[in-house]
């Protein structure tokens, strides 16, 4: 059980990096050079990149990342005798509000 849990770990902080750095560059880089467009060619691209991102890598990251934190948190919460084990769900709870907080107060309204 602690290897598969080690494993599982890694994976959801290795996906939780990777989507988050997507996040970043989405909201320091694209969208700024979208707001640079004339209003129709920006909302074209933004079309564009609405059908381009949904792929199964993508899914995988965005969808996967947070199931697996789930499933830290249910796993770790039936083993709470380790006084380390608090923290991990803290965390992972922490990176499941903060990624679904940041992208709907963020990037939300300024897609609309």
């Amino acid at each position: 059980m602690t290897e598969y849990f080690y494993i599982i770990t890694v994976i959801s902080i290795t996906g939780g990096g990777i989507v988050t750095g997507l996040l970043f560059a989405f909201s320091n880089f694209v969208m700024r050079a979208l707001d640079d467009l004339q209003p129709e060619h920006g909302m074209f691209a933004m079309q564009r990149i609405n059908e381009k991102i949904i792929n199964p890598i993508f899914l995988i990251l965005f969808l996967g990342t947070p199931l697996l934190c789930l499933a830290i948190v249910i796993a770790t919460a039936t083993i709470l005798n380790n006084p380390g084990n608090i923290l991990i769900v803290r965390r992972r709870d922490k990176l499941l509000d903060r990624t679904v907080r940041d992208h709907h107060a963020i990037q939300c309204p300024a897609k609309q």
